[in-house]
């Protein structure tokens, strides 16, 4: 009598993006909050395909100085907490910014000289808290975003270029590299380049942050100066990194072909390139709904699939 053996079946483990990215030198992550590591379905993703976090919106002023003289890091330290426990690299976004600034600064009617001081205090207090645990952080977001290259500072618009010299000057406190974040989406995008450029070549940023928020409409275009951009990057001997990905598109295969194209010109430019972070972990991602690797219920979507094919 013939006796069948059924033996178990062996699944071969699929690549994740964190090494998959790694295979090229680059870091792959996401832009996350506090509550993205109380959810099952953002935790498993996170744990599984990111070497690197950045927060996303719990370090921005409206939430670490609420009331003026007061500092709130709870959730940011609850972030790098959750994140060195898995042994993630941890990126700061958006110290200072234009917007998501505190009422009583808004409504302070300070003069220079106080914004001054209010503005270094701030960012060298946060930069001490997290000294010694961040590998970047952002100051002074998209602030020559404006439509002659000029200062787009909100509040801190009395203080000129003196709000991005003392944001810098002031971050140095954290001991890691601090990066210009471009919006990069405008017309006069090449002035903006211009002096991100400019505070690369006089060692005011250690690097640039590029800011890849896509539409269907116009990403052809947006990824066309991107690679522009990438160039003078190169040229002037500095790196950057892709620090705000997310593709809005009416379809899936759509969606697809943009991030094979964005993954295409980080490997093609991985010299200078060293990460890749989505702007959030699952769709919906917040206010630009659908814009991820991944559905609601954690499982990658056709784009997620391009982008193991590009690396591969």
């Amino acid at each position: 009598m013939t006796h069948t053996v059924h033996l178990p079946m062996v699944l071969r483990s699929l690549p994740t993006l964190k090494a998959a990215f790694a295979e090229h030198g680059l870091q792959f992550g996401f832009a996350v909050n506090n509550g993205s590591f109380g959810n099952d379905i953002i935790y498993s993703i996170i744990k599984e395909h990111a070497s690197m976090v950045t927060t996303e919106n719990a370090l921005k002023m409206e939430y670490t100085q609420p009331e003026q003289g007061i500092y709130n890091f709870a959730d940011g330290d609850a972030i790098v907490k959750h994140a060195q426990a898995l042994g993630l690299d941890i990126h700061e976004n958006g110290v200072m910014l234009e917007w998501q600034n505190p009422k009583w600064l808004i409504d302070g009617k300070f003069d220079r000289n106080q914004l001054a001081s209010i503005l270094g205090k701030h960012v060298e207090t946060l930069a001490w808290h997290y000294r010694d645990q961040l590998v970047g952080l952002d100051v002074a977001n998209e602030a020559f975003a404006g439509m002659d290259g000029s200062l787009m500072a909100g509040p801190w618009q009395p203080l000129n270029d003196l709000y991005v010299f003392i944001s810098f000057d002031s971050a140095r406190a954290a001991n890691c590299p601090v990066i210009y974040n471009c919006f990069s989406k405008f017309e006069h995008h090449n002035l903006e380049h211009s002096r991100a450029l400019y505070l690369l070549d006089n060692e005011i940023a250690n690097g640039i942050g590029i800011q890849l928020h896509l539409y269907e409409s116009t990403w052809e275009i947006d990824l066309g100066r991107t690679e522009a951009f990438l160039i003078r990057i190169r040229d002037h001997g500095g790196w950057c990194r892709f620090s705000e990905v997310g593709v809005l598109a009416s379809n899936d295969r759509l969606q697809a072909d943009v991030y094979r194209a964005i993954t295409q010109l980080a490997i093609k430019y991985k010299d200078i390139v060293k990460e890749v972070i989505t702007w959030g972990v699952r769709d919906p991602a917040g206010f630009r709904g659908n814009v991820t690797l991944f559905n609601n219920n954690g499982e990658p979507k056709p784009s997620c699939h391009a982008v193991m094919e590009e690396l591969s």
